[in-house]
Protein backbone atom coordinates (compact mmCIF):
# COMPACT_ATOMS: atom_id res chain seq x y z
CA UNK A 1 0.00 0.00 0.00
CA UNK A 2 3.05 2.81 0.82
CA UNK A 3 4.32 2.07 -1.98
CA UNK A 4 1.15 2.33 -4.17
CA UNK A 5 0.39 5.61 -2.19
CA UNK A 6 3.66 7.04 -3.35
CA UNK A 7 3.84 5.43 -6.95
CA UNK A 8 0.34 7.44 -7.26
CA UNK A 9 0.89 10.44 -5.07
CA UNK A 10 -2.13 10.41 -3.73
CA UNK A 11 -3.20 11.12 -0.32
CA UNK A 12 -3.42 7.61 2.16
CA UNK A 13 -6.86 8.64 3.21
CA UNK A 14 -8.26 8.25 0.14
CA UNK A 15 -6.11 5.25 -1.27
CA UNK A 16 -7.64 3.14 1.62
CA UNK A 17 -11.09 4.19 0.62
CA UNK A 18 -10.15 3.28 -2.71
CA UNK A 19 -8.77 -0.20 -1.08
CA UNK A 20 -12.15 -0.46 0.79
CA UNK A 21 -14.62 0.03 -2.20
CA UNK A 22 -12.40 -2.33 -4.39
CA UNK A 23 -11.71 -5.12 -1.96
CA UNK A 24 -14.76 -6.87 -1.85
CA UNK A 25 -15.22 -7.65 -5.25
CA UNK A 26 -11.70 -6.81 -7.13
CA UNK A 27 -8.85 -7.51 -4.32
CA UNK A 28 -7.31 -9.29 -1.75
CA UNK A 29 -4.68 -8.08 0.91
CA UNK A 30 -2.05 -10.22 2.09
CA UNK A 31 0.11 -8.42 4.72
CA UNK A 32 -0.45 -5.33 3.48
CA UNK A 33 0.09 -6.38 -0.30
CA UNK A 34 -2.75 -5.90 -2.80
CA UNK A 35 -3.57 -8.17 -5.28
CA UNK A 36 -6.79 -8.53 -7.97
CA UNK A 37 -8.90 -11.80 -6.99
CA UNK A 38 -8.33 -13.85 -9.99
CA UNK A 39 -4.69 -13.64 -9.45
CA UNK A 40 -3.46 -16.91 -9.67
CA UNK A 41 0.32 -17.73 -8.42
CA UNK A 42 2.48 -19.69 -10.47
CA UNK A 43 6.22 -20.85 -10.03
CA UNK A 44 9.00 -21.25 -12.49
CA UNK A 45 10.77 -24.85 -12.18
CA UNK A 46 12.87 -23.78 -10.06
CA UNK A 47 10.41 -22.41 -7.51
CA UNK A 48 8.77 -25.74 -7.83
CA UNK A 49 11.61 -27.75 -6.92
CA UNK A 50 12.53 -25.15 -4.07
CA UNK A 51 8.75 -25.85 -2.60
CA UNK A 52 9.49 -29.42 -2.97
CA UNK A 53 12.93 -29.16 -1.21
CA UNK A 54 11.05 -27.04 1.79
CA UNK A 55 8.17 -28.92 1.88
CA UNK A 56 10.27 -32.22 2.16
CA UNK A 57 12.15 -30.82 5.05
CA UNK A 58 8.84 -30.07 6.72
CA UNK A 59 7.23 -33.55 6.22
CA UNK A 60 10.39 -34.83 8.06
CA UNK A 61 11.82 -32.43 10.52
CA UNK A 62 7.93 -31.25 11.67
CA UNK A 63 9.13 -27.25 12.36
CA UNK A 64 11.95 -25.70 11.08
CA UNK A 65 13.23 -22.46 11.46
CA UNK A 66 13.91 -19.90 8.66
CA UNK A 67 17.35 -20.19 9.20
CA UNK A 68 17.46 -24.00 9.77
CA UNK A 69 15.49 -24.08 6.12
CA UNK A 70 18.26 -21.37 4.59
CA UNK A 71 20.87 -23.53 5.35
CA UNK A 72 19.50 -26.90 4.21
CA UNK A 73 19.84 -25.63 0.63
CA UNK A 74 21.69 -22.86 -1.52
CA UNK A 75 18.92 -20.47 -1.53
CA UNK A 76 18.89 -16.76 -0.91
CA UNK A 77 17.50 -15.21 2.26
CA UNK A 78 14.73 -13.12 0.39
CA UNK A 79 13.86 -15.91 -2.11
CA UNK A 80 13.40 -18.18 0.98
CA UNK A 81 10.83 -15.71 2.93
CA UNK A 82 9.21 -15.01 -0.63
CA UNK A 83 8.50 -18.71 -0.97
CA UNK A 84 7.57 -19.20 2.61
CA UNK A 85 5.39 -16.16 2.29
CA UNK A 86 3.69 -17.27 -0.24
CA UNK A 87 3.51 -21.17 0.71
CA UNK A 88 1.95 -19.25 4.16
CA UNK A 89 -0.55 -17.53 2.27
CA UNK A 90 -1.85 -20.75 0.13
CA UNK A 91 -1.71 -22.31 3.74
CA UNK A 92 0.72 -25.12 3.31
CA UNK A 93 2.83 -23.59 5.78
CA UNK A 94 1.30 -21.99 9.10
CA UNK A 95 4.35 -19.58 10.61
CA UNK A 96 4.46 -19.52 14.13
CA UNK A 97 6.34 -17.16 16.96
CA UNK A 98 9.78 -16.63 15.92
CA UNK A 99 9.95 -17.34 12.23
CA UNK A 100 9.39 -21.36 13.21
CA UNK A 101 7.78 -22.37 10.00
CA UNK A 102 5.60 -25.86 9.98
CA UNK A 103 3.25 -27.88 7.73
CA UNK A 104 -0.73 -26.56 8.20
CA UNK A 105 -1.76 -30.07 8.16
CA UNK A 106 0.37 -30.59 11.22
CA UNK A 107 -0.16 -27.57 12.79
CA UNK A 108 -3.94 -28.15 12.90
CA UNK A 109 -3.18 -31.69 14.22
CA UNK A 110 -0.93 -30.13 17.11
CA UNK A 111 -3.96 -27.23 17.91
CA UNK A 112 -6.50 -30.10 18.29
CA UNK A 113 -3.87 -32.58 20.04
CA UNK A 114 -2.92 -29.52 22.94
CA UNK A 115 -7.19 -28.35 22.86
CA UNK A 116 -7.98 -32.49 23.57
CA UNK A 117 -4.99 -32.62 26.49
CA UNK A 118 -6.36 -29.54 28.06
CA UNK A 119 -9.82 -30.65 28.05
CA UNK A 120 -8.83 -33.51 30.26
CA UNK A 121 -5.90 -32.23 32.24
CA UNK A 122 -6.62 -28.61 32.69
CA UNK A 123 -3.35 -27.56 32.75
CA UNK A 124 0.25 -28.52 30.78
CA UNK A 125 4.10 -27.67 31.40
CA UNK A 126 6.60 -26.60 28.82
CA UNK A 127 7.96 -29.94 29.62
CA UNK A 128 4.90 -31.92 28.82
CA UNK A 129 4.24 -29.87 25.46
CA UNK A 130 7.33 -30.84 24.29
CA UNK A 131 7.07 -34.74 25.19
CA UNK A 132 3.19 -34.59 23.90
CA UNK A 133 4.19 -33.47 20.50
CA UNK A 134 7.46 -34.95 20.35
CA UNK A 135 9.62 -31.76 19.41
CA UNK A 136 12.26 -29.74 21.36
CA UNK A 137 11.78 -26.57 23.46
CA UNK A 138 13.84 -24.86 20.10
CA UNK A 139 10.05 -25.61 18.87
CA UNK A 140 7.35 -26.09 21.79
CA UNK A 141 8.43 -22.52 23.03
CA UNK A 142 7.38 -20.77 19.27
CA UNK A 143 3.81 -23.91 19.36
CA UNK A 144 3.45 -22.67 22.79
CA UNK A 145 3.75 -18.54 22.03
CA UNK A 146 1.54 -18.83 18.87
CA UNK A 147 -1.53 -21.01 20.48
CA UNK A 148 -1.36 -17.64 23.25
CA UNK A 149 -1.65 -15.17 20.64
CA UNK A 150 -3.89 -17.29 18.91
CA UNK A 151 -6.39 -16.90 22.35
CA UNK A 152 -6.29 -21.18 22.68
CA UNK A 153 -4.22 -21.36 25.69
CA UNK A 154 -3.34 -18.90 28.05
CA UNK A 155 -0.28 -18.98 30.34
CA UNK A 156 -0.43 -18.89 34.26
CA UNK A 157 3.28 -18.98 35.33
CA UNK A 158 4.84 -22.36 34.27
CA UNK A 159 1.85 -23.80 33.00
CA UNK A 160 -0.69 -23.09 29.97
CA UNK A 161 -4.35 -23.24 30.56
CA UNK A 162 -7.44 -23.59 27.83
CA UNK A 163 -8.73 -20.15 26.93
CA UNK A 164 -11.84 -19.84 27.78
Amino acid sequence: KTELQKELKINLVILEAVINNLKADYLNIYNNLLFLNTHIITYSSQEEQEITHIINILNKEKFQSINDLKNSFDITQEKLETLLETLTYQSVVSELSDKVFVKTDFWLEIIIKIKAFLTQEDKITTSQAKDFIGTTRKYIIPVLETLDKMQITKREGDFRILKK
